[in-house]
């Protein structure tokens, strides 16, 4: 078993959606656990370095596509968003906090007020307080978004000006 403060000092690939295939055994930082685990990878390819993660990793099901919450502190929240295909978000505004995502994988059409332009992977969109936006997907394939959060984070932050699926308040 690695212990605590071990794995800091290697580098590592973390997947959630590729097999991996060298498994080491990964010590959470938190609880002690070892119940995921890490990769062992060379220097050439993609390498991150990630603490513990105080998310809930619950996946939530929308009539979009998904969402999970990666990491959730006081004044910040990371979140994983895959939309589905020919799906879109509600147009919404958030009134305590601001967005910024970026695109990891797919294609899209972005709104924020009036202005519209296409985005895909690499892309990065910057949304402020009370602006009204959303994200439609036009691919045949999910698109896929790593969003941050700053400031009051909360899942109720949500005012709904338009919603396919009548979630209008």
């Amino acid at each position: 078993m690695v212990r605590r403060g071990e794995l800091e000092l290697r580098q590592l690939r973390l997947s959630c959606c590729e097999a991996i295939v060298d498994k080491v055994p990964y010590e959470c930082h938190h609880c002690g656990e070892t119940s995921f685990f890490a990769e062992e990878v060379d220097k050439e390819d993609h390498v991150i370095r990630l603490g513990g993660f105080s998310g809930d990793k619950k996946r939530e099901t929308r009539p979009w596509g998904s969402f999970e919450n990666l990491l959730d502190e006081e004044g910040y929240k990371v979140k994983k968003i895959v939309v589905n295909r020919d799906r879109r978000l509600s147009l919404q505004l958030h009134r305590n906090r601001m967005e910024t995502w970026h695109i990891l994988s797919g294609k899209g059409e972005m709104q924020i007020g009036n202005a519209v332009w296409d985005v895909e992977t690499g892309d990065r969109v910057e949304i402020g307080k009370l602006e009204v936006h959303r994200i439609t997907n036009e691919s045949d394939v999910p698109l896929v978004i790593l969003e941050l959060q700053t400031g009051d984070c909360r899942e109720d932050d949500i005012v709904r000006v338009e919603d396919d699926y009548g979630r209008t308040e």
